[in-house]
């Protein structure tokens, strides 16, 4: 809940996920920009954009903001914005589309927009962008730098990126008719984001928050057609679209049916799966366990796969739809155990999530002390794995607090990983407490949410602490009225 609207418009809200509530209380009201502001952070946390459909298989963009949406009433109160903090900005330099849409507000937007967004190391994709229209998304995350936005403005002012009547033309095709491959295979490189013709046809392969429902009859055809025509696109955006659109449908397909149907994966060879995964966006949540089943048991395909990806550190931190099969975790062990320095560098943080999951119970895994790894997230992952076998005894305390001092200044994501693995594997005892009452000096400065979730993961341990008063032999150490004692025991 945000009860302080004043140190909300103040606070960097960039990094942060705030809950909202929903019903307000009876009575309160709020300024038209304290409403417009909470409408922002409600859409950050549901997006409620139009919903696209894909090929016909059950693949949507999900949030597609709409130029003649009338949800951008709210969004206009921001235009006058002064003295808030700067990373509500976006709102007010968008102000100028957002009031009347068309080719020449769309220009001074993208210019307006050029010096913020790639200003102080910030990059399109850690923005939260997407309560605006697709035009400004589109062509946003189709620059790289200051002066690719100031290009697309350009264009936009001589009408390159077409107008208002070709954007609503276009965002009602796609509502109403859906997305084609021809849609998607005709947005060629000099086509990107878009043209004067994207309300005929074509689609901004530079959106790309694609969401999945269960696949219709023609997915193992359309999963098929797709690998066939990126295999036949150039390198660019419509690549990286299509690679997208392949690991949508693979994750789709591993989703259990209500039906009790048997899910099934694709046959796919190691080598297309290296090259659609190395054109996948970082921003895509990859499921670990469909890798290590579509690659199989060998620990040296395995080890070759994921270090043809290894920079991509979404991969560390997907959240698979589901559990790995024994085989899969029984492969990642094999090559955690018997692969050379730097193999187990890559399998290390790949084994993590399984250890974060509460996988690795029954397993043996040798840990590795994070203070041997160079890397931090190596340091991370050597940490939850060292976390997820702890048997919580006193001679072990005081070295796993060490351990966590040593991964170094751990980032909300990480903290929230190391959250995960303590409420996975339940841990109780005295020196549990101690470990996680130490952990509350590594949670990141200013992160609420994270502070929160910590909070709770300490009252629901602290709360398994009794009094031991059943137990007759403590209960007699104290000279209390009888039925004292019967209400402590209770």
């Amino acid at each position: 809940q945000v009860s302080d609207f004043d140190q909300l418009l103040h606070a960097d809200f960039r990094p942060k996920r705030y809950e909202i509530h929903q019903n307000w209380p009876i009575g309160h009201t709020m300024e038209p920009e304290q409403e417009a502001a909470v409408s922002i952070l409600q859409r950050r946390l549901m997006p409620d954009g139009s919903r696209v459909n894909f090929l016909d298989i059950g693949l949507s963009y999900g949030s597609l903001v709409q130029v003649s949406g009338s949800e951008q009433s709210s969004l206009r109160r921001l235009r006058n914005i002064k003295d808030w903090h700067s990373s509500w900005d976006v709102y007010r330099r968008a102000g100028d589309f957002l009031e009347s849409p068309s080719k020449e507000s769309l220009a001074s937007t993208l210019t307006s927009l050029s010096d913020y967004v790639f200003a102080e190391g910030i990059s399109p994709m850690s923005l939260e962008l997407r309560p605006l229209p697709w035009p400004i998304v589109a062509c946003v995350n189709a620059s790289s730098n200051r002066t690719d936005l100031l290009h697309l403005a350009d264009r936009a002012m001589r009408g390159e990126l077409g107008d208002t009547n070709e954007w609503v033309a276009a965002e009602t095709r796609w509502v109403e008719m859906g997305v084609s491959i021809d849609d998607i295979l005709s947005m060629s490189n000099d086509r990107l984001p878009f043209d004067p013709k994207i309300g005929g046809n074509g689609f901004p392969t530079t959106l790309t928050a694609l969401s999945t429902y269960l696949p219709s009859e023609g997915y193992e055809k359309a999963l098929e057609n797709l690998l066939h025509n990126f295999d036949q696109t150039p390198p660019g955006k419509t690549k990286q679209f299509l690679a997208s659109m392949i690991n949508w449908l693979i994750l789709a397909q591993s989703i259990p049916r209500h039906s009790g149907q048997e899910s099934t994966l694709p046959v796919i060879d190691l080598q297309t799966l290296k090259s659609v995964y190395r054109e996948v966006p970082t921003s895509a949540p990859v499921p670990l366990h469909l890798m290590v089943n579509l690659i199989g048991e060998s620990i040296l395909d395995v080890a070759e796969f994921f270090t043809s990806i290894k920079d991509k550190s979404f991969l560390y931190y997907s959240h698979p739809s589901g559990p790995l099969t024994e085989g899969s975790i029984r492969t990642l062990r094999r090559a955690y155990m018997g692969l050379d320095d730097d193999g187990v560098a890559v399998i290390l943080p790949l084994l993590a999530i399984v250890a974060e999951q509460g996988q690795l119970s029954g397993q043996h895994v040798d840990t590795i002390e994070p203070r041997t790894q160079a890397n931090p997230p190596e340091k991370l992952a050597a940490f939850i794995i060292l976390l997820s076998r702890e048997v919580w005894q006193s001679d072990n305390c005081e070295q796993l607090i060490a351990s966590a001092q040593e991964v170094g200044k751990l980032s909300s994501n990480d903290f929230q990983r190391i959250l995960t693995t303590l409420e996975t594997t339940r841990p109780s005892g005295e020196f549990a407490d101690k470990f996680v009452v130490a952990l509350r000096k590594l949670i990141p400065s200013g992160d609420v949410r994270t502070h929160q979730r910590y909070v709770n993961l300490l009252e629901d341990i602290l709360g398994k602490r009794t009094s031991k008063f059943a137990d007759s032999s403590v209960s007699n150490q104290f000279t209390l009225p009888e039925g004292v004692i019967k209400l402590l025991q209770d």
